[in-house]
């Protein structure tokens, strides 16, 4: 049988009962007996309140998890379906161990770190392919760092004592079956997705290792969610975070989380909708994965929760993409070609490349961002790099560092790399908490506008690849795999692939958006002239533009003033630039 994308997911779905689970970081493993999610604003009345055991309830979006009979939820108006149990496994690579990472080390025994300590923010370590490739390092030299700006993991927990993370316990929640936070990480993913978003780089005072994140002075909020306890659970984790001062809040968990696909299409859909709606009325963002189940989640409804989340208020949905290595063993650094110990990134697909597992679907996906690219027996350095809880081991995650204890970098086991877009969704969420700290007066639908506007609209198609064999018929030319559909970009990434440079260098205009007829509208400048000729920001100049800039000027809706509009270049805003505009389009 000819393994292409759509046959393995169709079969994994199939295999499970109809939950498409594959390598997604949370999977449900079956339904809990006698336990239900409620929509309690459904109820007639309180009475049944009395009838079941409350596990846990996020009263502020109106959604309970109980214990009980079906029989006594029955007659009271109540929507509810069963629960499910969920796990969070980070996905395994194939043919790859810490006994299979290479322990050979540059003649000094360190590979190259920041050669002086200063108060700035260090360059993100030279394995970082993630943080170079977005050029995060100039961004940091702009001030651009996210300091103010609190960024909410809502995973596994976040390793506080790793010296790279700056955790404030104190606004932090525990709603897993656990009993601690920031204490612990059973599975070292909220960790790592921590350190992509806002790792400090505080190591390199000691030689390395060390990671730098996209908000590196952002302060980070542990709301810990596995062991899972319940999709109320989470629902309140959320809610807490947004009531704690998160700015972006960061959900690895895939589609169909917090409400599993497999509880009820219709209360994931108002779930989502009804927290979404409660982050951006209080001035918080919700950045998503889309999964990594190489699955259109437009066109998968019955196996992944295809609710629009996209288009949802509140809501940001990320695909993965990454670089692939022509290496397939790791005897020696992957792609050193030149010897310097440092890989060459991109030797058959560069950066941008929609990863071989992500989900997509330009109707549930906003934006793409790294994630990583490897899938079995490939480069080790084409995962991205990030920290680890040290008290973790297994899990899939490759350790930066041989079998024995000792590490690649000096034995300290904090680092390592994983793949997924549950790495691909935390670079938003950092992006969205540098922007959201230098642009203070801008709201969380702005944002999100900005994010979209300023990612790259990378015109190029990508082939479909075996996902079990990734054959390909040409090592050095990663066009040239095996060729099942051609997919384009928009397929893949939505609105485009993110720039983090310049959506964070580049001011948010007009905070808080343009209101005209009871309708926001976010201007962009998609040439980056310091004019925003797609007024309407939806990602097009055409002449719904010069409508509304024309009505813009009939009711003065804008300061006359207005350089963003000011097309004729005279020093302010009137109807002659709606005439230049029109000219233009034309």
């Amino acid at each position: 049988m000819n393994h292409t994308r759509r046959n393995f997911i169709k079969s994994a779905a199939a295999a499970v009962g109809g939950l498409s689970v594959a390598s997604s970081p949370v999977v449900a493993t079956g339904v809990r007996e006698n336990q239900f999610l409620v929509d309690t604003r459904s109820a007639s009345s309180d009475a049944w309140r009395e009838a079941v055991e409350i596990v846990d309830e996020a009263d502020t979006v109106g959604f309970a998890s109980v214990k009980g009979d079906e029989r006594d939820l029955e007659g009271h108006g109540l929507d509810f379906a069963p629960e499910v149990e969920l796990s969070i496994e980070p996905p395994e690579i194939e043919g790859v161990s810490p006994d299979s990472v290479p322990d050979t080390l540059p003649e000094d025994g360190q590979f190259d770190t920041a050669a002086d300590v200063t108060d700035e923010v260090p360059e993100p370590h030279p394995y970082q392919w993630s943080k170079h490739s977005q050029n995060v390092k100039s961004l940091h030299d702009q001030g651009v760092t996210g300091e103010g700006a609190t960024i909410a993991i809502v995973d596994s927990g976040i390793d506080a004592s790793h010296p790279d993370l700056v955790v404030d316990t104190e606004r932090s929640g525990n709603f897993s079956l656990d009993d601690d936070i920031g204490t612990s990480d059973n599975s070292s993913h909220g960790t790592h997705c921590a350190g992509i978003a806002a790792a400090n780089g505080s190591r390199v005072s000691e030689d390395g290792p060390y990671v730098v994140g996209v908000a590196p002075d952002a302060v980070l909020l542990d709301m810990k969610v596995f062991p899972f306890k319940s999709s109320a659970s989470i629902l309140s984790a959320v809610t807490t975070a947004v009531d704690n001062g998160a700015d972006a809040i960061n959900l690895s968990l895939g589609p169909g989380s917090p409400v599993s696909p497999s509880i009820s299409q219709h209360l994931s859909v108002k779930s989502y909708r009804r927290v979404g709606e409660y982050a951006r009325d209080n001035g918080a963002i919700l950045v998503e994965s889309s999964g990594n189940d190489d699955t259109n989640i437009d066109e998968f409804e019955p196996q992944i929760t295809n609710t629009g989340k996209g288009s949802h208020p509140g809501w940001l949905t990320v695909s993965a993409t990454g670089p692939r290595s022509d290496v397939e063993n790791l005897v020696d650094l992957p792609g050193d070609s030149d010897g310097d110990g440092k890989p060459d990134f991109g030797s058959i697909a560069p950066e941008h490349t929609p990863s071989v597992y992500t989900n997509y679907g330009p109707g549930s996906v906003d934006v793409s961002a790294p994630g990583g690219n490897v899938r079995s027996g490939g480069s080790l350095f084409d995962g991205v790099l990030s920290t680890l809880s040290p008290k973790v081991s297994g899990y899939g995650f490759i350790r930066i560092g041989p079998g024995g204890g000792e590490g690649l970098y000096g034995g300290s086991g904090m680092y390592g790399t994983l793949h997924g877009t549950s790495m691909a969704a935390p670079h938003v969420t950092g992006l969205a908490a540098v922007i959201m700290a230098a642009n203070p007066e801008a709201d969380p639908e702005q944002v999100k506008a900005h994010i979209k506007n300023t990612a790259r609209d990378i015109d190029t198609t990508y082939p479909d690849v075996d996902y079990f064999t990734d054959q390909q018929t040409d090592e050095d030319d990663y066009d040239d795999y095996e060729l099942e559909d051609l997919y384009d970009s928009a397929t893949f990434r939505g609105a485009g692939h993110i720039d983090i440079e310049r959506a964070g260098t580049k001011p948010v205009p007009f905070p808080g958006g343009i209101e005209v007829d009871g309708e926001v509208y976010f201007p962009a400048d998609p040439d980056d002239d310091g004019r925003y000729e797609d007024v309407n920001g939806d990602g097009v100049v055409d002449m719904k533009d010069a409508e509304l800039l024309y009505q813009l000027a009939l009711e003065g809706t804008v300061s006359a003033g207005a350089t963003a509009f000011d097309f004729n270049d005279d020093g302010g805003f009137d109807m002659r630039d709606v005439q230049e505009l029109v000219r233009q389009i034309e």
